[in-house]
C-alpha cells in the first residue's frame, strides 16, 4: 500500500510516495491508519507585538531572558523536537499558514474562525494609589464587643432595672427610700456605685446586684483593655477601592440609575430630571468624544502638519481624581503592528464602550465604566504634551510615578498582572508609603494562547500540557519581572539619616476629646432632668415667684417714688404763689 507525502511548496503538490507491504489494523478505522502512515510536515508562524522576535534563528534553543522573547524560544524549542518548520517575515501572512500567538485577549478577537484557544488567566483594569483621606468614626466605642454581646447586654441590664424598681414598689418598707435602680447600674461600670443601707439588708438585691456588680467590674476592664488602643490609635484611613468611587459628579450616573427602571411611576420633577440629565451628559461626552478622536487622528499627523495637535486641558478639575496610564501597543491579536496609541490605555479602553453608547445606547446596565469617560479627569500627567519632541516611553512612566507617590488624588490604572507588578516595586521602592489596590476589577476578559489552522496538529496539545504543568504562567511571570530589572525610582524620597524627627503631639487626639466632652454633657443633661424632676418644679416656681416679686417692689418703688415727686413738687408751687 503506497502513500502520498505532501510537498513543501505548492508548486509539488504530491512530491513523494510512501509504501509499505504490511499494515496492522489492531485499532482505529481506516482514516487513523492512514494518518498513522504518513509522514506529517507542518510549518507554523509566531505572531509577537514585536517582530523582531520572530526573526530569532530556530536552532538557538538557550531561552533569552530579555523582552517578549520568553514565549518565542520556548515556542522555537517545542517546534524543534517536533520537527516543524518556522515560517519568517512576509510568508505569515499567508492565509492559510498555521499561526501561534501568545497573546490572544478576548478584548480584540480576531476574525479568523478557525481558531482554537487555550485559557491561561483572566485580565481586566485595576488601579493602584496611595492617595487616602483621614477620618474620624465613633465605631471604636462599639468595637470593644460583638453584636450579639451588646444584644445580651442590654437584655440584661434591663431586666435587672425592671425588675429592682418592681420590687422597690412591691415592698412597702422601701417605697419611700430613694434611690434609682438604672442609676446605681449605670454608676457601677463606672465603679461608682453607692447602695443605701436598707436597700442593701434586702436579699434580691444583694442577690441580683451583686452578681451585676461582678459583671461589670469584668466588662468594663475587657472593654478598656479593647477600646483604648484604638482611641490612641491614628485616626482611620479612607481610600478608594472600587472605580465607583472614583467618579466625580458624573451626571451620567442620574441616567444609569433610572433609564433602566420603569419611568411610568415616576413623578414628572423626577423624568424632568433625567432629561437634563441626559441632555447635558449627552453634550459632553459628544465633546470629549470628538476630543479623543481628534488626537487619534491628527497626533500621527504631527510630523508632517505645520499645525500640530496638542492636548486640552481646559475642562480638567483638579478635585476629580487623575486616570492615569501607561501608553501601549494597539497591535491587533492575530496581526502584528507597529501602530502606537496616541491616547492612554485606559482612555482607548473607554472610547471603545463610548462609541457603543452612541450606536447602542439602550442596555445602560453596560456602560457604568462611562461614569469615568470625562473631561473633568486627568488622563494625561502633568507637563505631558504631544509637541515634545524626544518624550520617550520611560520619560511617561517615570512621570506617571512620580504623580503617584505624591499620593494626590491620582490613581494608576492598569491590567492585573501589571498593577500587581508594579505594586511591587512601589512598595518596595518607596517603603514609607503605602500603597493600595482596588478590590473591583472592569473589563474583565480571558486570556491565552491561540491556535490558526492548526488541521489536526499536535502542537497545541504540547502547549496544553505545558499550561497545566504551570510552566506558560511562570514564563509569563519571569517575563513580566524582567520589566523592572533596570528601573530605578522616579523621586529620590528622604532617608532616615537625612530625616529630622518631630516631638510627639496630641494634636491629632483633639477631635476625640471634643467629641467624648460632648457626648457626656448631652447625655448627662437629660438625665439630670429626669433624676432632679421632682426638684425642678419647685425650683422654677420659686424662681418665678422670686422674679416676679422683685418686679413687683421694683414696680412699688417706683410709683411711691413718683408720688413723692408729684408732691414735692406742689409744695413748691404753693411756696412760689
Amino acid at each position: 500500500m503506497c502513500f502520498s507525502q505532501l510537498a513543501k511548496k505548492a508548486i509539488y503538490l504530491w512530491a513523494t510516495i510512501i509504501c509499505t507491504s504490511e499494515i496492522t489494523s489492531n485499532q482505529g478505522n481506516y482514516v487513523f491508519m492512514v494518518g498513522k502512515q504518513i509522514m506529517r510536515w507542518e510549518e507554523w508562524c509566531i505572531l509577537e507585538n514585536d517582530p523582531q522576535t520572530t526573526t530569532l534563528p530556530y536552532k538557538t534553543l538557550q531561552y533569552d531572558k530579555t523582552g517578549d522573547s520568553i514565549f518565542t524560544q520556548l515556542a522555537l524549542e517545542i517546534f524543534s523536537k517536533t520537527n516543524i518548520s518556522f515560517l519568517k517575515d512576509s510568508r505569515c501572512s499567508t492565509i492559510f499558514v498555521r499561526r501561534v500567538q501568545p497573546k490572544f485577549s478576548a478584548s480584540n478577537p480576531g476574525k479568523d474562525m478557525d481558531v482554537t484557544l487555550i485559557q491561561t488567566d483572566f485580565e481586566g483594569y485595576q488601579f493602584l494609589t496611595c492617595y487616602a483621606e483621614p477620618y474620624t468614626t465613633l465605631d471604636f466605642y462599639l468595637s470593644p464587643f460583638q453584636q450579639e454581646l451588646w444584644i445580651v447586654l442590654g437584655t440584661t441590664i434591663a431586666t435587672l432595672i425592671a425588675l429592682t424598681t418592681l420590687c422597690q414598689h412591691f415592698f412597702i418598707l422601701l417605697e419611700q427610700q430613694p434611690f434609682s435602680p438604672w442609676m446605681f447600674m449605670l454608676a457601677s461600670i463606672f465603679e461608682e456605685g453607692c447602695m443605701p443601707t436598707r436597700i442593701e439588708k434586702q436579699t434580691f438585691f444583694r442577690i441580683s446586684l451583686g452578681i451585676w456588680c461582678l459583671m461589670s467590674v469584668v466588662l468594663t476592664n475587657g472593654y478598656n483593655g479593647i477600646m483604648i488602643p484604638e482611641l490612641i490609635s491614628p485616626r482611620r484611613l479612607f481610600h478608594p477601592i472600587s472605580f465607583d468611587q472614583l467618579d466625580c459628579n458624573s451626571i451620567f450616573k442620574i441616567v444609569l440609575t433610572y433609564k433602566n427602571k420603569d419611568g411610568i411611576n415616576l413623578p414628572s420633577s423626577t423624568k424632568k430630571e433625567i432629561r437634563d440629565a441626559a441632555n447635558t451628559w449627552s453634550f459632553v461626552y459628544t465633546s470629549f468624544i470628538f476630543e479623543v478622536y481628534r488626537l487619534s487622528t491628527l497626533v500621527p499627523l504631527n510630523a508632517i502638519k505645520t499645525e500640530k495637535a496638542d492636548l486640552n486641558l481646559t475642562n480638567v478639575d483638579i478635585s476629580c481624581y487623575g486616570l492615569l496610564s501607561a501608553f501601549e501597543d494597539s497591535s491587533s491579536a492575530f496581526e502584528p503592528s507597529l501602530v502606537k496609541r496616541v491616547v492612554p490605555e485606559f482612555l482607548a479602553m473607554l472610547k471603545n464602550p463610548a462609541l457603543a453608547y452612541s450606536r447602542s445606547p439602550s442596555n445602560y446596565s453596560m456602560f457604568s465604566e462611562l461614569t469615568l469617560f470625562a473631561p473633568s479627569h486627568a488622563f494625561f500627567p502633568r507637563g505631558f504634551s504631544y509637541l515634545s519632541e524626544d518624550l520617550t516611553e520611560s520619560d511617561i512612566q517615570r512621570q506617571i510615578e512620580g504623580e503617584v507617590v505624591q499620593c494626590g488624588k491620582t490613581v494608576f490604572i492598569a491590567k492585573s498582572s501589571k498593577i500587581k507588578l508594579e505594586h511591587k516595586f512601589l512598595s518596595k521602592t518607596y517603603p514609607d508609603i503605602k500603597f493600595f489596590m482596588s478590590e473591583q476589577t472592569v473589563q474583565s476578559y480571558p486570556t491565552g494562547i491561540s491556535f490558526q489552522n492548526i488541521w489536526g496538529s499536535l502542537v497545541p496539545n504540547t502547549f496544553k500540557s505545558l499550561n497545566e504543568a504551570g510552566i506558560l504562567s511562570h514564563k509569563e511571570t519571569q517575563k513580566l519581572s524582567q520589566k523592572n530589572i533596570n528601573r530605578t525610582a522616579a523621586i529620590i524620597m528622604e532617608t532616615s539619616k537625612d530625616f529630622n524627627p518631630t516631638n510627639t503631639t496630641i494634636r491629632g487626639a483633639w477631635p476625640t476629646v471634643f467629641i467624648l466632652a460632648g457626648t457626656l454633657i448631652s447625655v448627662s443633661i437629660p438625665i439630670f432632668i429626669i433624676e432632679c424632676r421632682r426638684h425642678i418644679g419647685p425650683l422654677l416656681g420659686f424662681m418665678r415667684h422670686k422674679f416676679s416679686f422683685r418686679h413687683y417692689r421694683k414696680s412699688r418703688r417706683v410709683a411711691v417714688k413718683s408720688v413723692i415727686n408729684v408732691a414735692v413738687a406742689l409744695c413748691e408751687i404753693g411756696k412760689n404763689n
